[in-house]
């Protein structure tokens, strides 16, 4: 790969990535890649080391890529993680400055367990709990005498906490606070506005990082920042439908839809402004969000569009 080919992939990574992309610059970007088999290949060697990434400055990625691209003719992959890593520090202030809370591929360096974007795992921990890990989440698990503890680094959990006599809290938390129970069912989720927390059994506790608290009964769902608890709703039909590998839509917003759809594939998958307020019920898959985004189709007036598999547009029809 050559220096100026490294800089061009790298500089459309770093803005596709940028949370700032418009529509018109990722059709840019499809432009580029497809224009050359020599932009394909690049891009895709990209990817494969980006996995190991976090956004960063331009400067940055540009010689840690270098860098692994050169340990890696010298040593292979073990070789390559510890350049990664050794940037670590650098990478990880430079991408939660900039991308706040989106995915940062550090978190599967020093997570104990995580999954990829369409991916969902089930873990039980020592003391018998079970977590559910939905699309694109990471957690590191603190078990030992003295604690039961879970830090959720991105994405979405269901715990199901057995008390098993033991009168000790197991604690989840992130950057916003933590969520704790001694027993019982329930979810927490990271989003761009806050920690939403859904309790299907028992009760939680929500301590937030500057100090307020409540307590979330059985049946009850709520959001909660660093400085606050919202209030408290009762859980729809469709919460933790996840866990079934579906999302339920009663009435709900097409954009909201879409949204979490997006969630579950890689890739820019959104809704024109026109559309986005339609209302629409169904059950769809998410394990086959193609199959879902068609079943749209037949229930509204609209229309996919398909500008490669990682840009798809719901418009009107």
């Amino acid at each position: 790969m050559s220096d100026s080919l490294r800089d061009t992939a790298i500089a459309w990574k770093v803005r596709l990535q940028s949370g700032a992309a418009s529509a018109a610059e990722f059709k840019a970007f499809a432009r580029w890649r497809d224009a050359d088999p020599a932009h394909a290949r690049a891009w895709d060697r990209l990817q494969h080391i980006g996995n190991l990434l976090t956004v960063m400055p331009p400067c940055t990625l540009r010689s840690t890529l270098a860098r692994a691209d050169a340990d890696r003719a010298r040593s292979g992959r073990r070789a390559v993680l510890k350049s990664l890593w050794v940037v670590g520090g650098t990478a990880i202030g430079a991408g939660a400055s900039w991308s706040g809370y989106r995915w940062l591929p550090w978190q599967d360096l020093v997570a104990d367990y995580h999954t990829a974007v369409g991916e969902q795992a089930e873990v039980t921990l020592d003391d018998a709990s079970r977590v559910t890990l939905n699309t694109n989440t990471a957690i590191s698990v603190h078990m030992d005498a003295g604690q039961r503890g879970i830090e959720l680094l991105r994405g979405e959990i269901l715990l199901r906490v057995g008390g098993h006599g033991r009168r000790q809290m197991l604690d989840v938390r992130d950057p916003a606070g933590g969520v704790s129970a001694t027993e019982g069912r329930f979810a927490v989720r990271r989003t761009p506005v806050g920690t939403r927390v859904a309790v299907y059994d028992g009760q939680v506790r929500i301590a937030c990082a500057q100090g307020a608290s409540a307590v979330l009964q059985a049946g009850s769902v709520a959001c909660f920042t660093s400085s606050g608890v919202g209030p408290p709703a009762p859980l729809s039909d469709g919460d933790g439908a996840w866990t079934d590998g579906v999302i339920v839509a009663q009435g709900m917003r097409l954009g909201d839809l879409v949204a979490e759809l997006s969630r579950y594939r890689v890739g820019l998958v959104h809704c024109t402004d026109d559309v986005a307020g339609q209302r629409i019920s169904g059950v769809y898959p998410v394990g086959n969000t193609d199959h879902a985004l068609d079943a749209i189709t037949r229930v509204l007036p609209v229309a996919v569009h398909r500008r490669t598999r990682y840009w798809i547009t719901v418009t009107a029809a």
